[in-house]
């Protein structure tokens, strides 16, 4: 029987720290047609702040309370990837496929999503406050309990996505598709809803 992990999530080793480091220190212009693959990596706790992983593959990676507060994740494949309670303040992640990704409790606070690809992400009680969502692909994710105030959903798709007591306030939905969207208990105060596909 394998021994259970009690002690939480681990420290990222000194020597895996200093590798992120320089990864995120070279300049991606350079890399021509190659690809940083970090596919199924144990990044978790990792200080990833400010990082240009532009493209990265991080398919099915553990970034569990990992700092990637203002990185760069623009057309990164985070796909089933784990980053629960993870700080994501301010990252750019425009383009990124988070296709099944587990975002709960996750801070995406002013987080720039525009177009990504949210498809069956679990986002449930994440912080997406001014967050830039516009034409995401949310369909059949999971926004329980979200804190999604002043986010930009203009033209996002929802369609199917369950958003049972989310916090929408002043959000701004013009041209949205929320078709069979759940919204019991969700707060839309202020909320632009302008064109919205119901």
């Amino acid at each position: 029987k394998p021994k259970q992990d009690t002690d939480g999530p681990k420290e990222p080793s000194s020597d895996v720290q200093a590798a992120l480091t320089a990864l995120g220190s070279r300049d991606p212009a350079r890399d021509g047609t190659a690809l940083v693959d970090l596919r199924d990596a144990d990044l978790r706790g990792t200080d990833l702040t400010g990082t240009d992983l532009t493209g990265t593959d991080l398919t099915g990676a553990t970034l569990m309370e990992a700092d990637l507060r203002h990185a760069f994740l623009r057309d990164a494949t985070l796909a089933y990837a784990t980053l629960t309670y993870a700080n994501l303040t301010s990252v750019t992640l425009m383009e990124a496929d988070l296709r099944h990704a587990s975002l709960g409790y996750t801070n995406l606070r002013g987080a720039n999503l525009m177009k990504a690809d949210l498809r069956h992400a679990s986002l449930g009680y994440a912080n997406l406050r001014g967050a830039n969502l516009t034409k995401a692909d949310l369909r059949d994710a999971l926004l329980i309990d979200a804190n999604l105030t002043e986010a930009d959903l203009r033209g996002a798709n929802l369609n199917d996505a369950d958003s049972r007591e989310a916090d929408l306030t002043r959000a701004h939905l013009a041209d949205a598709s929320l078709v069979n969207a759940i919204l019991t208990d969700a707060n839309l105060d202020g909320a632009n809803l302008d064109g919205v596909k119901r």
